[in-house]
């Protein structure tokens, strides 16, 4: 069962605390560790963040470049770990547990500082599509970024990884992955925002969207039910119907909703509905 709707993805596995924490890492060869957080999954995350850390060692990406009210609430946040083991128990601690079935938590390694850094993502985030418009990709959701590395070229993947020898995060099924980048910066590297051409942003919205159903069926548990599975495995079943849908060219988001409500039900992985809900099914 899905603990609460706050679950969008599984509880992180055992792996994860020490890799996050390391308590060997002393910052021998002068590497920083960075922890990246979607603030838009814990409301007032930036204020929590100010309690935890020195001010030195937080960093919102969108503070001084984008302006408008409630940013502050939604912006992802750059979060250096102290190499003193004690006080980055205590931070990986706090860490881990408000970001636990969230998908909004990602360890960078980089031998640039905190600014330099920021200052890196920050030109990352910007992107035009094919239509001329431009938007933020949302590097610090992990879906998000799990798509990107998926669909961006690989001078694309280079770009955003350069100065990142490694990152690392928790995926949809509560495991640590890894994607491997550079140490070095790039001086000649492009500062204009990504152009994402239309079949990838076409496979873009496909990725996005069982995410965007699975959330529909979470929110909605008095009208369709509990979901008694993990958020994994309905996110798998999904996906698959719509995939199927896309190879039969039908692709249609109405369509897929419908498809994807049919397939979970088939596959006994909703739990039984409310007394009001189906009750108000059966006399309709």
């Amino acid at each position: 069962m899905l603990e609460d709707r706050d679950t969008w993805i599984d509880p992180p596995g055992p792996e994860v605390d020490p890799y996050l924490f390391d308590a060997e890492w002393r910052k021998p060869d002068a590497v920083e560790r960075y922890v990246l957080l979607d603030a838009s999954f814990v409301p007032g995350l930036g204020a929590r963040l100010a309690d935890w850390a020195p001010p030195e060692n937080v960093c919102s990406l969108y503070a001084g470049v984008y302006d408008g009210e409630g940013l502050d609430q939604v912006a992802p946040y750059l979060v250096r770990l102290p190499p003193s083991a004690y006080v980055r128990r205590q931070l990986c601690e706090k860490i881990l547990r408000v970001t636990r079935g969230k998908p909004m938590l990602s360890l960078l390694h980089s031998m640039a500082t905190l600014e330099e850094l920021a200052a890196h993502l920050r030109v990352q985030i910007e992107a035009v599509n094919d239509q001329g418009k431009g938007y933020l990709l949302r590097l610090a959701d992990t879906r998000s970024f799990a798509g990107l590395m998926q669909v961006l070229t690989p001078p694309q993947r280079a770009r955003l990884m350069a100065g990142i020898a490694r990152w690392s995060y928790v995926d949809r099924d509560g495991i640590w992955r890894f994607v491997e980048g550079s140490f070095h910066f790039d001086p000649q590297a492009d500062t204009k925002p990504f152009q994402i051409d239309a079949d990838q942003q076409l496979w873009l919205n496909r990725l996005a969207l069982p995410d965007a159903i699975l959330r529909f069926v979470q929110l909605r548990a008095p009208l369709f039910g509990e979901l008694a599975c993990a958020p994994s495995v309905a996110h798998r079943v999904i996906q698959d119907g719509v995939l199927r849908l896309v190879r039969r060219g039908l692709d249609n988001q109405a369509l897929a909703y419908r498809h994807a409500l049919t397939r979970l039900r088939q596959q006994g992985l909703f739990g039984a509905k409310p007394q009001a809900a189906a009750e108000l099914e059966a006399s309709s």
